[in-house]
């Protein structure tokens, strides 16, 4: 007797209790830029036994643990609206062609996303699977993820299943953001995301940032945040009770998680419960397919990989930027890997190899600057829009990176631009 109560204790002492939650995560935006964080998030709890539910317009094509349940958005019942083509009507009107999204000013960008995020969510809501999370009795979670992107309305989600908020930024995040936990922004070192400056602004441009700053901030509390809250109240009124105020539940966000990293960005002050994770999503490059391999063993000089990235296609170059590539890479003596989303590109020099899709994560990452950094890639940036910019300058300003205007795109500058960062270490 008194052995076996020793073994019971015993084995009491050697085990270790796990802790697993029901998790709904959200992630309206679709735009593979955006999800790639929240995935791999959310596919490491479900890897660690925590239990899955994630809304997404981009469903996992492979990998998914059995613990994993998918909302697909991507059928959408709002008229004339398509969730999987989204950006375009609002940022290009009856363009197909996104490269007219960077003559854009900061003001105007602002406007449109007021108005993108709530016809997104509006999609997302109208969604049959979604309907029926929204009115179920039975279905409980413990947690709500959710990107937070223009999207404040979801939150309501975390009042009717009565759970506590994380929210995701992923990019550097606006001043807005950091409102929900209280966080300083202060305008005299912390540029806004979609300028130009630096941590190093003179008055002009601190004038400047504090009136982007100041637009934003009226605009996203007296223009945007009652049309989030009219969806709130549309979709959650018959399902819930005592609905708050939309901006109340985001003052409920009990954490940030900011994709961003004081290594590669300007100094801001955090509240302790904003926390960075920048490069969450990296993982070491995986064996690539073998015509790929050969193609890269076979480049004793080196390789040279070009992507315009999710959102921007090559294949939609002005032509006579498309022959300044083509002239400038002919002269390398390295190979060039590009993402082509053509099946063919006239005048292609021996030494390209174009192909629509092109396992990025394995040959560089997928979210350029962090797998850059990641893998120790020098860059040539080209920013179009939004961010972008904002992201190259803190990359050259770091030594990592070279900015190249899109509208300066020569064959001249290309061949300037890519000698620097090949030849110049």
């Amino acid at each position: 007797m008194a052995g076996t109560l020793c073994m019971l204790l015993l084995l009491t002492a050697l085990t270790t209790p796990a802790y697993t939650a029901r998790i709904l995560g959200v992630a309206p935006f679709p735009a593979p830029s955006h999800q790639i964080l929240l995935t791999s998030l959310f596919k490491e709890l479900a890897n660690r036994g925590h239990h899955l539910t994630v809304i997404t317009p981009l469903p996992l094509k492979e990998g998914k643990p059995p613990n994993y349940v998918e909302i697909d958005t991507r059928v959408t019942h709002t008229p004339g609206f398509d969730v999987t083509n989204s950006c375009s009507p609002f940022f290009l009107g009856d363009s197909n062609n996104m490269f007219e999204v960077g003559e854009i000013s900061p003001f105007m960008l602002f406007l449109m996303m007021w108005n993108m995020g709530p016809k997104i969510l509006e999609s997302t809501f109208e969604n049959t699977d979604v309907q029926n999370l929204l009115h179920s009795k039975t279905e409980k979670f413990d947690l709500l993820i959710t990107e937070t992107f223009f999207n404040e309305a979801i939150l309501g989600l975390a009042h009717k299943f009565n759970v506590p908020i994380i929210s995701v930024c992923t990019f550097a995040g606006f001043e807005t953001i950091g409102d929900a936990v209280g966080n300083p922004y202060p305008y005299s070192y912390v540029p806004n995301a979609l300028t130009e400056l630096n941590t190093h602004m003179s008055f002009l441009e601190r004038l400047q940032n504090t009136l982007l700053n100041t637009y934003s901030n009226l605009g996203h509390y007296l223009y945007y945040l009652p049309k989030q809250n009219e969806l709130l109240v549309k979709y959650f009124k018959d399902t819930t009770e005592n609905l708050p105020y939309v901006d109340d539940l985001v003052k409920r966000t009990s954490l940030v998680f900011l994709n961003n990293h004081f290594s590669y960005s300007f100094p801001r002050p955090y509240v302790p419960n904003i926390v960075e994770v920048g490069g969450l999503h990296v993982k070491p490059a995986k064996k690539l397919p073998q015509d790929l391999q050969k193609f890269m063993d076979d480049a004793k000089e080196g390789v040279v990989y070009f992507s315009l990235g999710s959102n921007l296609q090559s294949s939609d170059l002005p032509e006579y930027t498309r022959e300044a590539f083509l002239k400038a890479f002919s002269k390398l003596k390295q190979k060039v890997l590009w993402k082509f989303e053509a099946d063919s590109l006239p005048g292609l020099p021996a030494n390209v190899k174009i192909q629509k899709w092109l396992p990025q994560s394995d040959i560089l990452g997928l979210l350029s600057t962090q797998e850059a950094i990641y893998h120790g890639v020098p860059l040539v940036g080209i920013p179009v829009f939004a961010d972008q910019k904002n992201n190259v300058l803190k990359s050259e300003e770091n030594g990592l990176a070279k900015l190249m205007e899109f509208q300066n795109i020569t064959e001249s500058s290309l061949d300037w631009v890519l000698n620097e960062v090949l030849n110049k270490p």
